[in-house]
């Protein structure tokens, strides 16, 4: 989920080729199982989700493919779904450079794979909500926040301008997710925010839900937090 700049991402690339796998690289290899667990239980914690199929979630290490050198940002992780088997794989590259939370990027991957598990009718909910969710339970919230900050220089765009429709929901609006997401976990509180995702899984539109529980409904909760989210 963390990206690197492509000149940075190259030269570790450079650096760190599979054919010169080292012993730090069979020690990460051997931290994969451990990984998923700490992850799931994270998952269950912060969410209230539980994998009704964890052999069907596989957490690897592997080196960048070539191509991913031509990207302009590259992640330190990905997720893909084959057959019904999710499997996340972690970098070696950020990991050899020490740049990456493994626990918190095989978390946020896995949460979005458990919730498609748990709930496979409504695996395209709302982006902000996906994306908030598992970066909530990743731990990885204001790092994320740190990093747009940094990465938004020149000024050009709000780093919190409220909720984006799906088409328009790009990396940036990650602030916006995790804003929201605790904004909503303190609303709630943690039991409530499990109930509120346990409703959304099961149907229910985010907007009415959240309205319901703001006096006026769900613009002013928004207002609310966008204003507050600017102020830090």
């Amino acid at each position: 989920m963390k990206a690197l700049p492509l000149v940075l991402a190259m030269v570790l690339m450079a650096a760190s080729p599979e054919a010169g796998r080292t012993r730090l690289d069979r020690e990460l290899d051997g931290k994969a199982t451990g990984l998923k667990a700490k992850a799931l239980k994270r998952i269950e914690e912060k969410l209230g989700l539980t994998s009704p199929a964890p052999e069907k979630l596989v957490v690897v290490f592997a080196d960048l493919p070539e191509a991913k050198a031509k990207e302009r940002k590259i992640d330190a992780s990905d997720l893909k779904e084959a057959g019904g088997t999710f499997t996340v794989t972690l970098h070696r590259e950020f990991a050899r450079a020490g740049v990456a939370d493994l626990e918190g990027e095989a978390t946020y991957q896995l949460a979005r794979a458990v919730w498609r598990q748990v709930y496979p009718k409504r695996d395209k909910v709302a982006a902000w909500l996906l994306h908030g969710m598992a970066l909530h339970a990743s731990g990885m919230g204001d790092d994320r926040i740190l990093f747009i900050i940094a990465d938004n220089e020149d000024k050009t765009t709000e780093i919190v301008d409220g909720w984006e429709e799906d088409n328009k929901h790009n990396e940036r609006d990650q602030a916006d997710d995790i804003l929201a997401f605790l904004y909503i976990e303190e609303k709630l509180k943690p039991d409530g925010l499990k109930e509120f995702l346990r409703k959304i899984g099961e149907g229910a539109d985010h907007v009415n839900l959240l309205g319901a529980d703001v006096p006026g409904g769900f613009k002013p909760l928004e207002k609310e937090w966008m204003a507050r989210g600017k102020e830090q």
